[in-house]
């Protein structure tokens, strides 16, 4: 799954793309999943948080899905205005 998106550097467009892992739906509400291994799998780590934050701004959400694979763990991410 690739999501493009863009950002203006000094007025100029640049065009990138993120690729989630995942998308997911539950009760008719679709999410972006992220599946991480390790200490990545934390969301004090700043790499994933960093990431997250990106995909949560490009797909207009406030909740991102974490999944930690080595402890089958999920988590729902939250940014908040």
């Amino acid at each position: 799954m690739t999501i493009s998106a863009q950002i203006f550097v000094n007025d100029e467009q640049l065009k990138f793309n993120i690729r989630p892992d995942y998308i997911v739906e539950r009760h008719g509400m679709k999410y972006i999943a992220e599946i991480k291994t390790g200490a990545a799998a934390c969301p004090k780590d700043i790499s994933t948080r960093r990431q997250l934050l990106e995909y949560a701004i490009v797909s207009k959400s406030n909740t991102i899905i974490l999944v930690d694979a080595n402890s089958e763990t999920i988590m729902h991410v939250c940014f908040n205005d």
